[in-house]
């Protein structure tokens, strides 16, 4: 070989090397365990059988009608997310992935019905369904006894089974309707206070009506959510029995009264009121002394632009400032005239707010809210300050 062919055989060789690395750097990495697929990604579903490790998969704007049969190879697959794409029905191959912990499905709509063989994934623990069309669940989903936490988004479900209750590890639900599309919903299963271990209710933008009766049996329940629930009048008798209750939201519902237990909630810290149709107090509101934060708006929104309020709370129960806790404090857009005289005794209070009320006047031991920082009391009628109120050394505001 003459040097000028040894030098061409050598730029061959080095060639050959740079390209069979750089094809060998595409190659995919088929020990992963997370693996998100697009219509735009290089990998596509046929691959997803060399993905033998994988544990979270996530397919998402893909432009197939049906997904392949793997799901039963893929034994170490965990978290699955199926996201917009062109399904017109409930992928059943998922339905053999046997170790599935998390599903989150959403199909713009074109899902009308979830099979019953939905009970084959006996390792469930999250169930994330969103933009389904379907009316109901099946029966069969009080048979996933590992369930945790259920969230059901923007589907027209007009009712949930009994067997709903049967789902005694559930810790989470929640359930959302869009602002201008209200769920169908109107009732909880009678059995639902059968759900010892539930957590968390969060409830938006549905139809119901009443709450079932067996509602404060939710022995482990700490937060609840029921928000924009336009039909929503009343809470069931015996709520204050919900003894292990933490943070209670209300808002935009019609509620004119709370039950005359209320004040039993003693581990009640966050209260949030705002926009419902309450004219008083319980009397005993001042024995939840956990109590920390408390909005009591009166104003509701009907429209964007439109801001009303009407009638509401006038007078504050006596026991209010027993609420030794409290340090944020709204009540707004109401038609409270005065304060208990022993207001100043809440002497944790940090934010204080009035605004839109008729109070003419503070009462005089307002000065010993040492640790008040904001005071907020616009649009009132306010004519006279107490002497105490020079006192108030740590307000750095004053509207």
């Amino acid at each position: 070989m003459n040097k000028k062919s040894s030098i061409v055989f050598c730029l061959l060789l080095v060639t050959n090397t740079i390209f069979s690395q750089k094809n060998k750097s595409k190659e995919p990495d088929y020990s992963r365990k997370e693996l998100r697929i697009t219509k735009d990604t290089d990998i596509q579903l046929n691959d997803l059988p060399k993905f033998k490790q994988i544990e979270n998969l996530e397919l998402e704007k893909l432009e197939e009608i049906s997904l392949p049969d793997v799901f039963s190879q893929l034994n170490s697959l965990h978290t699955l997310s199926i996201g917009f794409n062109g399904l017109t029905e409930f992928p059943l191959n998922i339905l053999k992935a046997n170790n599935l912990e998390e599903l989150t499905l959403w199909a713009e709509e074109k899902i009308k019905e979830i099979p019953s063989e939905i009970n084959n994934l006996k390792s469930l623990s999250v169930l994330r369904i969103a933009y389904l069309g379907i009316n109901e669940l099946p029966k069969s989903i009080g048979d996933l006894s590992n369930l945790k936490e259920i969230s059901l988004e923007y589907s027209p479900i007009s009712i949930l089974p009994e067997e709903f209750c049967s789902l005694q590890r559930l810790e989470k639900f929640s359930m959302y309707g869009e602002s201008k599309k209200s769920l169908p919903l109107k009732e909880l299963p009678q059995c639902f206070g059968n759900l010892k271990k539930l957590k968390e209710l969060q409830i938006d933008n549905l139809n119901i009506e009443s709450l079932p009766d067996s509602f404060s049996n939710l022995s482990s329940i700490e937060t609840i959510n029921i928000e924009n629930t336009k039909n929503l009048k009343q809470l069931p008798e015996n709520f204050g029995n919900l003894t292990t209750l933490k943070n209670l939201n209300l808002s935009y519902t019609p509620i004119k009264n709370l039950p005359s237990d209320f004040g039993n909630l003693a581990t009640l810290q966050n209260l949030n009121l705002t926009s419902t149709s309450l004219t008083a107090l319980p009397e005993n509101f001042g024995k939840m002394n956990n109590l920390r934060k408390l909005v009591i708006d009166g104003g509701y929104r009907v429209s964007d632009d439109v801001y009303v309020t009407e009638g509401g709370i006038s007078v504050l129960p006596a026991s209010f400032p027993e609420l030794s806790n409290l340090d944020s404090c709204v009540i707004t857009s109401h038609a409270i005239s005065e304060l208990p005289e022993n207001f100043g005794i809440l002497s944790k209070l940090e934010y204080l707010e009035f605004s839109g009320n008729e109070l003419a006047t503070f009462p005089e031991s307002f000065g010993k809210l040492s640790n008040l920082i904001s005071l907020i009391a616009d649009n009132n009628e306010i004519n006279k300050l107490p002497i105490s109120f020079s006192q108030l050394k740590n307000c750095l505001k004053r509207n």
